[in-house]
């Protein structure tokens, strides 16, 4: 018991000692990670403010004969407008008021968003352009539509029923939220997915050591595989030796790599500093148990492994967002068990559910479908390294 403990401790040490000086795997494991992530940061840190929500331009008509023929329902279009127009922060519209010549000017100059016309009946008309902000103008559509049925409600109700009109008036003043608040611990800003999925990819790349960790025992791939083979140590405790340091390298990385993200490029991970560190060795186990089952695969050559290692790698991060924020959200609604067993997506919705959660029950659920993968992987490794036998070396 005690050699095979002191034969571990010797391979830990000595693939420790080898992953640390080979510059190529560190490039890849420290240094890739910190400049991608300050790149990621200037391509991403004004997509916030660039997709802010902000007061929607509109011009108002309300004609001189409408106000004076009609004084009480034009006062009371503009109490409404200006009510929308009121707070720096909670304003929907931004209102001028203008002639209609004017205002057709503008919404020709794409000044405007839309023209809101009061109408002889109180009614309300909208004018758009065909180049305006969709989105803006969908605003307004709905706008003016929920303002003419309240009209046409209350009008029709001051003429048919009079005595139910304070009844009307008083429903048409509530509004009802169908929105419950739910408190979240941090930002809900969408360019942070871009870096959990970063991060997540990171952790992957812990793929790459436990993958040279597998070649080196294997004989026919490398001449390191060569020497172990002939050594009286049993490959499971060479084997076992290079993985954990693999493990403990990549985790030492992700933690500068996190570090980095958070105390330079202030990017919010929480503030729930253990699961944070608890879902980066997730992460990290899954990376180094996807190396061992990848590097395990037949008997192809190292380069072709490595080529299907690199692939799943990206496959993986492309799922879960790194490329298009909305891709984890996409397949939750069209293929949910994909985000199950995609080590990528559960390692950065660990990351966004501490952010935007209060509770952890998401995050324990996402730990475990991780631990589960690695698991499966692990035993996958196993299962295919175990039976290898060399009739000549």
């Amino acid at each position: 018991m005690k050699k095979s403990v002191l034969n571990f401790v010797h391979s830990f040490r000595y693939y420790f000692l080898c992953c640390m000086r080979n510059r190529q795997q560190l490039f890849w494991c420290l240094a890739f990670p910190v400049l991608l992530s300050a790149l990621f940061f200037f391509a991403f840190s004004n997509l916030s403010k660039s997709e802010a929500f902000s007061a929607i331009p509109v011009a108002v008509v309300i004609e001189d004969n409408i106000q004076e023929s009609h004084a009480d329902t034009a006062d009371a279009f503009r109490k409404v407008t200006d009510a929308l127009s009121t707070g720096s922060d909670t304003a929907l519209l931004s209102v001028s008021y203008k002639n209609a010549s004017a205002a057709k000017h503008l919404l020709r100059q794409n000044d405007i968003a839309g023209i809101l016309t009061l109408q002889t009946d109180g009614s309300v008309l909208l004018s758009i352009s065909e180049k305006g902000d969709t989105l803006q103008q969908s605003i307004l559509k709905t706008f003016t539509d929920e303002y003419n049925l309240q009209e046409a409600v209350i009008l029709q109700t001051a003429a048919t029923a009079p005595a139910k009109l304070p009844a009307v008036l008083k429903t048409a003043a509530l509004k009802t939220d169908y929105i419950h608040t739910v408190n979240h611990t941090g930002s809900m800003d969408e360019s942070l997915t871009y870096f959990y999925n970063l991060i997540a990819m990171f952790c992957l790349y812990a793929s790459m050591s436990g993958f040279a960790a597998v070649i080196n025992c294997q004989a026919n791939l490398s001449d390191i595989g060569m020497r172990n083979a002939l050594t009286p140590v049993p490959r499971s405790i060479v084997l076992g030796g290079s993985l954990t340091a693999s493990f403990c390298i990549q985790y030492t990385c992700i933690l500068i790599t996190l570090a980095f993200n958070i105390l330079v490029l202030r990017i919010d991970f929480g503030s729930q500093l253990p699961l944070i560190l608890i879902s980066c060795a997730a992460g990290c186990l899954a990376g180094v148990c996807l190396g061992f089952a990848v590097g395990s695969i037949g008997r192809m050559s190292e380069q072709v492994k490595s080529a299907v290692l690199m692939v799943t790698i990206m496959s993986c991060s492309g799922l879960s967002g790194l490329y298009a924020g909305n891709a984890r959200i996409y397949i939750e609604h069209t293929m949910p068990v994909l985000n199950r067993i995609n080590p990528a997506a559960l390692i950065s919705d660990c990351f966004y559910s501490m952010v935007v959660c209060s509770s952890t029950d998401r995050l324990m659920a996402d730990l475990r479908n991780l631990l589960f993968v690695s698991a499966v992987l692990f035993l996958t490794g196993i299962i295919l390294e175990r039976g290898k036998q060399y009739e000549s070396l």
